[in-house]
């Protein structure tokens, strides 16, 4: 990867993950580079609903 290709002044990254023992339901998480810290900040799913 060049210089060029990478996110400058990102601080925030987010990511969808599928579990395999729920795989009806998608995760949402946030990574935050200035803290290090990851935090769940959504899900979806049928057993999510209300």
């Amino acid at each position: 990867m060049t210089d060029n290709a990478k996110p400058k002044g990102k601080k925030r990254f987010e990511i969808a993950v599928v579990f395999k023992d729920d795989k009806d339901s998608v995760y949402y998480y946030q990574y935050d580079k200035k803290s290090g810290k990851v935090e769940q900040f959504a899900v979806t799913g049928k057993k999510h609903e209300e």
